[in-house]
């Protein structure tokens, strides 16, 4: 069936305006005063959706856009807000009680407002295609003149750039999954078909923790599986054959508990148990049957996070824990010499930060000190933040580092607080107790995702001084098949892999960049040349044909 229509709205116009920034104003400064001035005017006998790219950081903005005697008039609606609050901030927007929404995309699906007369973009949105469908919303009632406006300036991009950085996995990184793959081959004894755990590849990928760990592992999972998804993809297009097959399995099928409050736990439930020989409380548990007949009123959530958190039954506490299979690359002595090398180099940087900068460094200077001591730089730097992150210490929270994006570039700037070497040295005593033997020599752990001895084994792999992989442990897994590990062991190590497909989604990406530049750029193109622009964008005309064509007809 062939359907045939226009994306052209003809009572919807356009007001776009070429940001200035004034003299003795910052970029954020200028922004804020087109936007509280546009707020006003929306107010003043309008229905107005305003965008905003991120949701941190929309109920701050929205205090210093509108004037506190027209906050009533206003709400904030994002993804992360109740399900009832979001159904009660539509229902007085459709009624008109509130005349302004500002909102991240998550507003739009599902909602049908006939009288919105104004959207406006505080900058340009993930695609081309997303801006569309969001003006869109704007007077769906045909007796109603809409308006789509924004300020643009060049540097609203660092919005859509830093979107993009966010859910995007560089190429570096593929290598470095495809690396930690083949070794992960190697430790289980290279066998064709495996099980893999999404994390033994945390530190490749740019995701800081959250406190959530619900939330991060569903984030890291969804970040790897895309990962190792083009992996497949791209080997299979460049081959002719799947070198690789990835297959996302169900996590709750089977995994390690460990109860060290004695055996309530492992009574209770011992048709679900099997004990792990040597191992204090340790046993293998089938989760989804444990789950669907003895938890059926938890939701998945709410049964995984109790397991996590050691309440899933009273009396015990009982928590998943991951089986770590380690193989030291070098003597204990010889790696322990590094590691202890490492944190000297460390410490002298951050204590010199402490003193010269309160705390403030760059990552340049964090960069130099990996490279000085043969560490992965690239996920190294990933690392500190976790390692130094809050945690609980003594009953209160401790965060002895944080970190921020730099604006307009990729590199990170770090601040530190005192009490980081105490932290350090924990670390030291952990190796001491649990890092021995000689080089070849295999170790086996049962720990948790976020225990200090997860992050140890992680500075060790990243010292290249062992490999290690996890089963079980609470985080998504994927089956693995390795139809050909000859040449993907090639591939990881020859140092001049690129991954095809996101080589393509960065060039669409930078396709994006350049038709906003040309449509917001520019005063001189009418409604209806808009309109004809956005037809042809649709209907298959690239981006150099539409600058030509659109540029002739000034």
């Amino acid at each position: 069936v062939l359907y045939v229509g226009t994306v052209k709205r003809q009572n919807i116009g356009f007001d776009i305006r070429q940001m200035e920034i004034e003299a003795g104003e910052t970029y954020d400064k200028a922004k804020q005063r087109v936007i509280a001035a546009r707020i006003e005017d929306f107010l003043d006998g309008h229905k107005s959706l305003l965008y905003y790219p991120f949701a941190g950081g929309i109920d701050m903005r929205l205090k210093t856009w509108v004037k506190p005697a027209d906050w009533r008039l206003v709400a904030s609606y994002y993804g992360k807000k109740e399900k009832e609050q979001k159904a009660a901030i539509v229902q007085e927007f459709k009624e008109g009680t509130k005349k302004l929404i500002v909102a991240t995309k998550a507003f739009g699906m599902g909602v049908d407002i006939s009288d919105i007369d104004r959207v406006y973009h505080v900058a340009p949105s993930s695609t081309f295609v997303d801006y569309i469908q969001e003006i869109g919303r704007a007077a769906r009632d045909a007796e109603i003149r809409g308006i789509a406006a924004t300020d643009y300036h060049e540097r609203d991009f660092y919005y859509m750039k830093r979107l993009h950085q966010t859910g995007n996995i560089a190429q570096e990184q593929l290598v470095l999954i495809l690396r930690k793959l083949m070794e992960v081959y190697r430790m289980k004894g290279e066998k064709p078909e495996m099980m893999v755990s999404l994390s033994d590849f945390e530190f490749v990928v740019k995701l800081p923790r959250t406190r959530n760990k619900l939330e991060y592992e569903a984030e890291l999972g969804q970040l790897i599986k895309t990962a190792l998804l083009w992996l497949e993809d791209d080997l299979m297009q460049r081959h002719g054959k799947h070198l690789l097959e990835i297959s996302p399995k169900n996590l709750l099928t089977e995994g390690y508990v460990q109860d060290k409050t004695g055996d309530v736990f492992a009574r209770e439930f011992r048709g679900y148990l099997t004990k792990v020989e040597g191992e204090d409380g340790v046993y293998v548990a089938r989760l989804e049957a444990l789950w669907e007949e003895r938890f059926p009123e938890l939701g998945y959530k709410e049964f995984k996070q109790k397991l996590n958190n050691g309440t899933l039954w009273e009396g015990a506490r009982a928590v998943s824990v991951g089986k770590h299979e380690v193989l030291l690359k070098e003597d204990a002595a010889v790696i322990r010499e590094r590691m202890d090398a490492l944190f000297k180099s460390l410490t002298a940087m951050l204590k010199t930060a402490l003193i010269k900068s309160k705390g403030r460094f760059d990552e340049e200077e964090l960069r130099a000190v990996f490279a000085e001591h043969g560490m992965d730089v690239r996920s190294a730097k990933r690392f500190i933040g976790s390692l130094l992150e809050s945690r609980t210490e003594e009953g209160r929270s401790v965060s002895y580092i944080s970190s921020v994006k730099k604006k307009d570039s990729n590199e990170l700037s770090f601040t530190v607080t005192k009490g980081f070497d105490l932290l350090l040295s924990r670390y030291q005593k952990l190796f001491g107790q649990r890092i021995v033997g000689n080089k070849g020599k295999r170790l086996l752990f049962y720990c948790t995702p976020f225990s200090d001895l997860n992050m140890l084994l992680n500075l060790l792999s990243m010292l290249d001084c062992l490999s290690f992989s996890v089963e079980g442990g609470g985080t998504p897994c994927v089956f693995v098949r390795f139809n050909d590990p000859g040449i993907l062991q090639e591939l990881a190590f020859r140092g001049d892999y690129r991954n095809l497909i996101l080589d393509t989604n960065e060039q669409i990406f930078q396709e994006q960049i350049d038709l906003f530049s040309f449509f917001f750029g520019t005063d001189k193109l009418t409604d209806e040349q808009r309109w004809d622009f956005i037809e042809d964008y649709f209907t298959g005309m690239g981006v150099d044909s539409l600058k030509k064509k659109f540029t002739s007809l000034w």
